[in-house]
């Protein structure tokens, strides 16, 4: 199907799942396509065609329901908020997409997907989920290197912390969709 389609339904899911179930602030859905699509749409552009994709605390699926749209075969949301999970699967049975839901704590992932962990181009995205440190952790305990977050520019605080614990490189970029947002691409990342 033709992606503004998918994006366009996605959108009309969400709208009315978020009447009953706090998915995403309902002020934020007034700009759901800058706020939410498009910020999540930027990111496509720091990943490989065959990227496999793991977004952690998926909550409403963005980054990676708008991936899959995007044509990214091998996406993983990870959620554990049990209303949140019964509606990304909505979301995939009404799109026909084919992202999987790992609906469990994230340090449990490596037990279930020991072995997409281990493939080649395995990045893990998130866009609210925790400072650079949980989330360096998440990623040493899972066994990927490779990452693409959405930050506020006030997380970059949170590199001196980090830098305690991890080595890592990186690269930020500006968000296309707030002054106040950065993009950070984190490679090489390995506890110390």
């Amino acid at each position: 199907m033709h992606r503004n389609f998918l994006i366009n339904k996605y959108v009309h899911v969400l709208k009315t799942w978020n009447k009953k179930v706090n998915l995403v602030q309902a002020d934020s859905l007034k700009q759901v396509m800058d706020r939410h699509v498009r910020d999540s749409e930027q990111i496509c552009s720091c990943l490989e065609d065959d990227s496999k994709i793991i977004d952690v605390g998926s909550g409403a699926g963005f980054p990676g329901v708008i991936l899959s749209i995007y044509g990214y075969q091998n996406v993983v949301l990870c959620e554990n908020n049990y209303k949140k999970i019964m509606f990304l699967n909505d979301v995939k049975q009404k799109l026909g997409l084919n992202f999987e839901i790992f609906g469990d704590d994230i340090y449990n992932f490596p037990k279930v997907k020991d072995v997409f962990c281990k493939m080649q181009n395995s990045v893990m995205v998130s866009r609210a989920f925790g400072t650079l440190s949980e989330l360096m952790n998440i990623m040493n305990k899972v066994g990927i290197s490779q990452a693409v977050f959405h930050k506020s520019r006030k997380c970059l605080l949170e590199f001196s912390e980090a830098s305690r614990y991890f080595k890592f490189r990186f690269l930020l970029k500006r968000s296309v969709t707030s002054d106040e947002g950065i993009i950070i691409l984190l490679n090489n990342v390995i506890k110390v």
